[in-house]
């Protein structure tokens, strides 16, 4: 349960691409994307998109099938975009083992469906909360908003609160309900190849 494993090398000195950096518990900041990762851009903008289909109905199941496709040759499968000979530079994702639905007064019913549909997608547990502000989940995803009140209390208890709502494009959605793992490995202890 690491964000970072370095195998064989150094702990600092993160390369860009190479070793994206980030956390896996505490050491982490919300849901944000590993620095030097392929969704840290994704970091400084805001997404929205049309969502009439799903609150219809009528791009369901479309929208799953997508998601899924997505979902199989991308998330579920390890990637080392350096493909360097003398270091493998692994990024995975690992589905989060519950994530806690709070849907406010509020919330739009599309985003509603697109979050039950993304947490069906990456096997992810969605339990529909009463309360943001419990520790019994690993993340809480709040669809609407919350008060000043409410977010407080979800900061004093600890909980990791993910207040971006969900979009109908499953590159951007399925990350909500993963965390990055970034694994280094020098082939050699002295960073060199003998083969």
């Amino acid at each position: 349960q690491v964000g970072n494993a370095y195998i064989n090398r150094h702990i600092t000195g993160a390369v860009v691409q190479r070793q994206p950096f980030g956390g896996w518990k505490q050491s982490s900041v919300g849901c944000g994307p590993k620095a030097g990762g392929p969704f840290y851009v994704e970091a400084f903008g805001t997404w929205s998109f049309a969502t009439g289909s799903f609150a219809t109905g009528s791009g369901g199941s479309d929208g799953e099938a997508e998601f899924r496709r997505v979902w199989d040759e991308y998330f579920a499968v390890e990637h080392d975009p350096s493909w360097l000979a003398c270091e493998r530079n692994i990024l995975r994702y690992r589905p989060l083992p519950s994530v806690g639905l709070y849907i406010a007064p509020t919330a739009d019913p599309a985003a509603v469906a697109i979050a039950e549909m993304a947490a069906r997608v990456a096997g992810v547990t969605a339990i529909h909360l009463v309360n943001p502000a419990t520790q019994a989940v690993d993340r809480v995803r709040v669809i609407g908003s919350l008060t000043d009140e409410q977010l407080a209390e979800c900061h004093t208890q600890g909980v990791e609160v993910d207040l971006v709502q969900p979009v109908a494009d499953a590159m951007v959605e399925l990350r909500r309900w993963v965390r990055e793992q970034s694994i280094s490995w020098t082939r050699h202890r002295h960073g060199r190849l003998l083969d």
